[in-house]
């Protein structure tokens, strides 16, 4: 018996989500709902209109709806999945969870009382590459790690409602975070550009010092021309480059270090050519984060990307912001 699915926003990413959903064996589109008209009207078109729901109501207490994902605007996840809970249906919500960290703690709260899974969509988690390397880095295969840097772009859209702390430099938020679980913030810097929309930050840099001592390098924009996503991080015994390509492939470079005149001086070689690691390509990002909601499910257990980590992000998106506001450019 599949879980029937209730879709909730059919932009970019619900289009995504409901072609990942319907490859998915042990889910199905039981109902859509989208407010936007160019959007039911696609729905129409691609003959998927004897899904659309009058409203997010009828599609919350549709009877073949056993889990809501959402897919909308920010603004409205809050309300959308305390109603979801309310009616007993299992959440997937599409980050950032929502505006807020009390609203975060209070859907919390209610998955707990209600017994129902709540998965934030923190998809890269799921990514194959990412998870050799979080093994590596647990591992010690680099040493004691000492800095990580990421840099993400794309020429994005510019909008009221979302600017690219949300849309792009949440995800290495959750990464780093997911590489070092429960390391405490000890400082932070960042300055910021709102060169479109007044108010809403289109370029970020931001500098972090963590409690083991690994300084994180984070750059985002929306502003540059070209699709970008790569980290890095520099260990002592190591350092590798994951470009989040189509290939998605993990470059991996052993280096020496010899130290001169009683350690005042120091000689790094890296080799010549890396070792490349390739990550196996299936199941994509999203079928294994559909496979882990699926399991949590079964299990009764909230998902490794849930309610605490998404706070913590959100934790981190309100320093960051605040610090941008005084500093600018």
């Amino acid at each position: 018996m599949t879980v029937g699915i209730g879709l909730i926003g059919f932009g970019p990413w619900g289009e995504v989500l409901y072609k990942e959903v319907g490859n998915h064996p042990a889910f199905s589109i039981a109902a859509i709902y989208d407010r936007n008209r160019e959007h039911q009207l696609k729905l129409q078109e691609q003959g998927l209109g004897h899904m659309l729901t009058e409203s997010a109501d009828a599609l919350i207490s549709h009877r073949k709806v056993d889990m809501v994902m959402v897919a909308t605007q920010v603004t409205e996840h809050a309300n959308l999945v305390f109603k979801s809970l309310q009616a007993g249906r299992h959440v997937w919500v599409e980050k950032p969870i929502c505006e807020h960290r009390d609203e975060a703690n209070a859907m919390r709260k209610l998955a707990k009382k209600e017994q129902r899974v709540l998965f934030v969509d923190h998809t890269q988690l799921y990514c194959p590459a990412f998870d050799r390397i979080r093994q590596m880095v647990r591992g010690g295969e680099l040493g004691r790690i000492r800095q990580v840097r990421t840099w993400r772009a794309n020429f994005g859209r510019f909008a009221k409602d979302s600017d690219v702390l949300g849309q792009l430099l949440y995800h290495d938020i959750y990464l780093v975070q997911a590489l070092f679980p429960q390391v405490e913030l000890l400082r932070l810097s960042s300055s910021g550009s709102d060169l479109m929309i007044h108010g809403q930050w289109d370029t970020v840099n931001c500098s972090v010092m963590l409690a083991n001592g690994v300084m994180v390098d984070m750059m985002a924009s929306l502003t540059h021309p070209e699709k970008a996503r790569s980290m890095s991080i520099m260990g002592e015994k190591g350092a590798l480059v994951w470009e989040d390509s189509p290939n998605s492939e993990v470059r991996l470079y052993r280096h020496k270090v010899e130290r001169h005149d009683y350690g005042e001086a120091l000689t790094v070689t890296l080799d010549k050519e890396p070792l490349c690691i390739d990550p196996p390509s299936t199941p994509t990002p999203l079928q294994r984060a559909l496979d882990h909601m699926l399991s949590s499910i079964h299990r009764g257990e909230q998902p490794e990307s849930s309610v605490p980590e998404a706070v913590e992000v959100l934790n981190w998106m309100r320093r960051i912001r605040g610090i941008c506001a005084h500093s600018g450019f």
